[in-house]
């Protein structure tokens, strides 16, 4: 009956030419203009949601590169971004760069992940796997669009994240992408400075042919090669000496870190290359007075044997003129800067 009625009530419609109704709304009272319409797009549950990704960060973590496309189209069907980032703060894609899972990587990359996305700290996946020396993935991200030269959160580029790890062919592919070899961190730190930290040599002989600037100073003044006196990479410094007696802001230069952290072998190899002994920093203290303060002696010891030119080798001599009476050498000696314990040790020998 139902039926007949809004069949006859459609063909009076149609006659009059007023546009025509649906005929399920005929009994229901409702309006045409107030119905909304149906999404294409279904829906999900934010719990559900969540747990879709979980899932595919895990299977990126994993490596379930069939597992991640399913899971990934899934997560576009309900209207999922395929940059959202997990539990962790990373996105499947930089996990997968991390984890130098390039099979899953082109996956994301073909359904939409950006190579550009920021996580955690404002990384990338370029950074990601810059960090790791991963430079197949790094090459790939790059193909596909990563900039080189973008900064974490503390400034840092991929480049200086592989140079502080001394990943040298990972170095040399971004430097030959274009990455800046002269960009610095908030601190005003630059890959040169991270590498002769951790004494990655041949980074810094990389970095230095591609015209690294290295006497360059961060915001406290301290150049590449206070870093690696300070860490006792001798054979890194080495290869930084071209201001050998530069100070940073508090006066200290390369000698004075190598002292008061007692890296011995590191002060000799200054001191044979023309560090100034006699420098002192802002306090007015000398790189041998620091290492004896921080309880550094065989350090101390190098550094006061070669504080005056007559040194503890010239012992006999100074002994020979005290028995010939001549004890006003003492004081001279004092005067002049002597060890007092170098001066006793002349005393005691003249009493034998």
């Amino acid at each position: 009956m139902r039926f007949h009625i809004a069949f006859f009530l459609a063909m009076l419609v149609a006659t009059q030419g007023v546009p025509p109704c649906d005929p399920s709304t005929v009994f229901t009272g409702e309006k045409t203009s107030d119905r909304v319409p149906r999404s294409s797009t279904p829906t999900m549950s934010k719990e559900n949601m969540d747990k879709l990704i979980e899932d595919l960060c895990f299977a990126a973590e994993w490596n379930e590169e069939r597992r991640a496309e399913r899971l990934l189209k899934k997560l576009l069907t309900h209207g999922g971004n395929p940059n959202v980032k997990g539990s962790q703060g990373e996105s499947p894609l930089e996990i997968a760069a991390r984890r130098d899972h390039w099979e899953t990587l082109e996956v994301l990359l073909d359904h939409g992940a950006d190579p550009n996305a920021t996580g955690l700290y404002a990384s990338t996946p370029l950074m990601g796997a810059a960090e790791a020396g991963h430079t197949k993935t790094v090459e790939m991200l790059i193909a596909r669009g990563a900039d080189v030269n973008m900064s974490d959160s503390r400034g840092r580029t991929a480049l200086m994240r592989a140079a502080q790890d001394g990943h040298t062919e990972t170095v040399a592919l971004l430097l030959d992408r274009g990455a800046d070899v002269h960009a610095a961190d908030r601190g005003g730190e630059r890959a040169t400075h991270l590498a002769a930290w951790n004494g990655h040599t041949a980074m810094v002989e990389l970095l230095r042919y591609h015209g690294a600037f290295i006497q360059a100073a961060d915001k406290g003044g301290k150049t590449p090669l206070m870093c690696a006196a300070e860490n006792g990479h001798t054979e890194t410094a080495a290869l930084l000496l071209r201001d050998i007696n530069a100070t940073d802001n508090d006066g200290w230069t390369a000698l004075m870190y190598a002292a008061l952290y007692g890296h011995t072998e590191t002060a000799a190899m200054l001191l044979d290359r023309g560090a100034d002994i006699h420098a002192t920093d802002l306090d007015g203290q000398t790189a041998y007075q620091l290492a004896a303060a921080a309880g550094h002696t065989e350090t101390a010891a190098l550094l006061r044997q070669n504080a005056l030119p007559w040194s503890w080798r010239n012992l006999p001599t100074m002994v020979g003129l005290v028995r010939r009476r001549a004890f006003h050498v003492c004081l001279c000696l004092r005067h002049l800067g002597l060890p007092q314990d170098c001066i006793d040790e002349i005393l005691e020998r003249c009493r034998l």
